[in-house]
């Protein structure tokens, strides 16, 4: 979970080599790989995970996970709402010099998000009828509506 975290894709590599499932959600934590980074805005991980067979869709294998019904829905979200919540954010970044995105950025990396998630094959059915409706100007950021107009609402760090 660290390297999905980190966007670390070698190391996710190495753990898929390894024999670990690609959608594995440890115990430790309630998300699998690809919602931990949808959630910390890591395009490039996304499309890592989803190369080597990550479901786009939701994959909770037990009650225990929180994760959204929905990746995809979540990275529209983002696209719209950017921002990452401060108990969201790994402890460790601020140690290690890791920085967080800016909320343009973060906005940004959640439309490369839903690109390569509809590359994958994501659902969209999940999606609000607004959403389904306006999902391409979303992900090319050309925002249709008030509705789909970015909004802060997460606190800044």
């Amino acid at each position: 979970m660290i390297a999905a975290e980190d966007g670390n894709c070698r190391t996710l590599a190495r753990c898929i080599k390894s024999g670990a499932p690609i959608d594995y959600r440890p115990p430790t934590y309630s998300s699998r790989p690809l919602v931990v980074a949808i959630v910390l805005s890591r395009p490039r991980t996304v499309e890592w995970l989803l190369d080597h067979g990550a479901n786009p869709n939701s994959a909770s294998y037990d009650d225990a996970a929180s994760e959204p019904p929905c990746p995809l829905a979540q990275a529209v979200e983002y696209a719209i709402r950017p921002g990452i919540l401060h108990n969201h954010i790994p402890r460790r970044w601020e140690r290690q010099g890791i920085k967080v995105p800016c909320r343009k950025r973060h906005q940004q990396n959640s439309r490369e998000i839903i690109k390569a998630l509809r590359r994958a094959g994501a659902d969209e059915q999940p999606l609000g009828d607004t959403e389904r409706l306006h999902l391409d100007s979303i992900e090319a950021g050309t925002f249709c509506c008030s509705q789909h107009k970015p909004r802060l609402w997460y606190q800044r760090r």
